[in-house]
């Protein structure tokens, strides 16, 4: 009866072998996919930040360029405000000045008076 019992004890320790086994490899297959899927994540990622940097740059750039045309918008704004005064004084003066016709007319009347002035 012994060996009887021992044999199903060896039967059953075989058993519990192959299964931890076949537990074993089951579980280091899924542990290496795991490792490839993180790989591929890690690689993912490594591009996405390649690409946030590059972006980045971007928006400094264009960030410098904003500044840039801030600074000429001022000057420009600064210019045409100038250039307004100077319009400004400018037709002030030509209030102030005569009509070409009305200069020709009243040199003629001119003219006339002295003439009517003489005789």
């Amino acid at each position: 009866m012994s060996s009887k019992n021992n044999n199903s004890n060896n039967h059953s320790t075989e058993e519990v072998k192959r299964f931890i086994g076949a537990v074993t490899e089951d579980f280091t297959e899924k542990i290496e996919a795991i490792g490839e899927q993180f790989s591929t994540l890690n690689r993912k990622i490594d591009k996405n930040t390649e690409k946030i940097d590059r972006i980045a740059e971007k928006i400094t750039k264009n960030t410098k360029k904003i500044v840039r045309n801030a600074e000429k918008i001022d000057k420009n704004t600064e210019m045409i405000a100038k250039v307004a005064e100077d319009v400004t004084d400018i037709k002030e003066d030509l209030r102030n000045k005569v009509d070409y016709q009305e200069f020709e007319s009243l040199k003629k009347r001119v003219v006339e008076l002295e003439q009517n002035v003489t005789k």
